[in-house]
Formats: structure tokens, sequence, C-alpha cells
């Protein structure tokens, strides 16, 4: 399947969704889901989440954990690549 590289930096490890904001990886995420010519319903479903779960990332309600990003990634042919980084502030 094709690759997406998503650097992550966040503390807790997962996209963030903070004031409305989408995530740039939860952007792009929807960019993929609406390219592809199932409904969320479906993509939901092979996914193994609740459907109503992508409206609520979508909005921002909620947030996903990256294991779910993941399963909706690989049910749409692709794979999630998390590379962490050390950000050294002494440096």
């Amino acid at each position: 399947p094709a690759a997406l590289l998503v650097r992550q930096r966040d503390d807790q490890g997962r996209p963030e969704n903070q004031g409305g904001v989408m995530h740039p990886i939860i952007q792009q995420l929807f960019e993929l889901i609406d390219a592809d010519p199932r409904t969320y319903r479906e993509i939901s479903r092979l996914a193994g989440i609740n459907h109503r779960a992508l409206g609520t990332w979508k909005s921002g309600r909620n947030r996903p954990r990256l294991m779910m990003v993941e399963a909706v990634l690989n049910v749409l042919g692709y794979e999630l690549w998390v590379e962490y980084t050390s950000l050294d502030m002494a440096a």
C-alpha cells in the first residue's frame, strides 16, 4: 500500500484538535476519506469504529487515537508512519 509519512511531536502521542482547528494529520486524513468513493459509514465499519466517530473528528468535538487513524488509513490503502524526534531545548 501507499505510505503516509507523519512527523508527530505531540507530548500526548496523538493528534490534537484544540479550539476547533483541525490538526494537519486529521485534515490530510479527511482529504483521503473524501476522495474515496465509499461512505463514511462504510469506511468506519471496515475500520472497526463507530460511524459517528468520523463526524466528531471532522468537527473537532473529539480527537482520535493514532490507532484509530491507522485503522481508517489501512481501509483506504495507506499505512501510518510515525517518527518521534527529540526537541532538545538546550541546543
